[in-house]
């Protein structure tokens, strides 16, 4: 890694607002874009299609160029992409925009066609990968070791993965995870629009940099409990979890905390496949309520375009999708004990979807679940849409 950080530089972007921030410093073979002309290859990540959180490593190597461009095209799906990652190619007036698969091929998904490439342009495609959602995202450290680095009365800077502001902040307390409060005044109210100037409870993924560490996190909105440092904006604190961190009330790490945690990292597919059925339904629902795109494709384990956009096109335009929480409370623990027995389940939820502002309607949101053995991950098969009766409980499993 230090290597290829030598070797190209990394140029992380961070878009918030109106503000750009370079926090690396560019060699010769790497450029900030568009202040060349010469053919060039850039990298783009960011952990959500709304994200104004942005990464970008523009390359101009002429030997790796020259091999893209003679490349052969073959007619295919897409396989498994990297889903916050995409890929443009420059050369002249021409842009070709590209979207890398986990194999290392650039599939183009206006022509449905991969570049037939050698195993070593392969590779060398995914250490620029590597090296650049290695900068965007932070690193998954176990509470019990970020304990000792975030420690009591230290202060330390959050960083927003969606809209990219920082502020700073102090940990209070917490044995179980974090207990912060921002620093001043200015702090609290960066907080504040993050959230839109409505303080929630939302939990949002962050990146904590303490020192030379970033570390991936989660966060809620939400001031609470006691106040610690006078005259900041904020009455009282607000939590910060870790990966395995807990609430005070439970031994059980909180699976919506955690999710953004693995977003943090950049790494939710290891959070997908640790998951049961209902958990990952769930996750699929709040995502499609979020309309995220790319957490969509990570839990259904990147669909087929094609499948994607059927889908998509039966949902209709919403404004957001909820199951109704009665549904929870009585079927919830009946199908996490059947999945333990099997290798394939279907899962059919009740959903409330909110056209606008004043109509609604009641479908089954259908999801078919496989696993290859008892010790395999679970994936999502199939998902569709069933219209549904006002009556739900002909759906009930």
């Amino acid at each position: 890694m230090d290597r290829l950080s030598r070797k190209i530089g990394i140029a992380l972007v961070v878009l918030a607002l109106a503000s750009v921030y370079s926090l690396c410093a560019f060699t010769d073979s790497v450029t900030a874009a568009g202040q060349s002309e010469s053919p060039a290859l850039l990298f783009t990540v960011r952990s959500s299609q709304s994200s104004s959180m942005v990464s970008t490593l523009l390359i101009e190597s002429p030997s790796l160029i020259r091999q893209l461009l003679r490349a052969k095209e073959e007619p295919s799906e897409d396989g498994v992409l990297i889903p916050d990652l995409e890929v443009s190619l420059r050369h002249g007036k021409r842009e070709s925009s590209y979207r890398l698969e986990r194999s290392g091929k650039l599939w183009n998904p206006l022509t449905s066609a991969k570049l037939v490439l050698s195993k070593q342009t392969s590779r060398r495609l995914l250490k620029y990968a590597d090296a650049l959602r290695n900068k965007h995202y932070g690193q998954l450290i176990p509470w019990e070791q970020a304990r000792n680095i975030v420690t009591r009365k230290s202060a330390f800077t959050i960083t927003d993965l969606e809209s990219g502001l920082s502020f700073r902040v102090q940990r209070r307390a917490g044995s179980s995870h974090a207990d912060v409060q921002p620093l001043t005044k200015v702090d609290s109210a960066i907080m504040k629009r993050i959230y839109d100037g409505k303080w929630s409870w939302d939990r949002k993924a962050i990146v904590v940099q303490k020192d030379s560490l970033r570390i991936a996190a989660s966060m809620n909105g939400m001031p609470h409990g006691g106040d610690g440092i006078p005259d900041n904006g904020f009455s009282g604190h607000f939590c910060v979890h870790f990966l395995d961190s807990t609430s005070h009330r439970s031994v059980i790490p909180d699976p919506d905390h955690q999710l953004m945690v693995y977003k943090a990292a950049g790494n939710l597919r290891a959070y997908f496949e640790s998951s049961p059925p209902l958990a990952l339904a769930e996750r699929f629902i709040e995502a499609l309520n979020r309309k995220d795109e790319i957490l969509i494709r990570q839990i259904w384990d990147d669909p087929p375009n094609n499948k994607f956009k059927a889908f998509i096109q039966a949902l209709g335009p919403y404004q957001s999708i909820s199951v109704p929480q009665k549904w929870k409370k009585k079927f919830a623990r009946t199908l996490q004990e059947e999945s333990k027995t099997r290798l394939t389940t279907d899962i059919g939820l009740p959903i409330r979807i909110l056209a606008n502002g004043r109509t609604s309607r009641n479908d089954e949101l259908h999801l078919v679940f496989k696993r290859n053995s008892f010790n395999a991950a679970w994936k999502i098969e199939d998902v569709f849409i069933i219209p549904a009766k006002e009556d739900h409980s002909s759906l009930m499993p």
